[in-house]
């Protein structure tokens, strides 16, 4: 893989090629070839699970959310249209 210094508004990053086209990156530093080596799974998968656990959780609670919201809705509505029993 080849990597680059980059600079930007925000400070500067490593990055590949794909950022020599994005606007608002600069290249600052020649290209290095490195081989980064694999970790094997045993070493990454607890990660990559808690990951998706994490993720899957985030969902829930903004489909959560966004049910709460239909509720809401729904209650403000069915009060605008309430009429006492005389």
């Amino acid at each position: 893989m080849k990597i680059a210094i980059f600079k930007h508004q925000y400070g500067t990053t490593v990055a590949e090629s794909i950022f020599d086209d994005i606007e608002g990156y600069v290249r600052i530093s020649e290209y290095v070839d490195i081989d980064f080596p694999m970790l094997p799974p045993s070493e990454t998968v607890e990660a990559e699970l808690a990951a998706l656990d994490k993720a899957e959780s985030k969902l829930r609670m903004q489909f959560q959310e966004k049910l709460d919201e239909i509720k809401t809705s729904r209650a403000n509505l069915r009060a605008l249209t309430f009429v006492e029993p005389a």
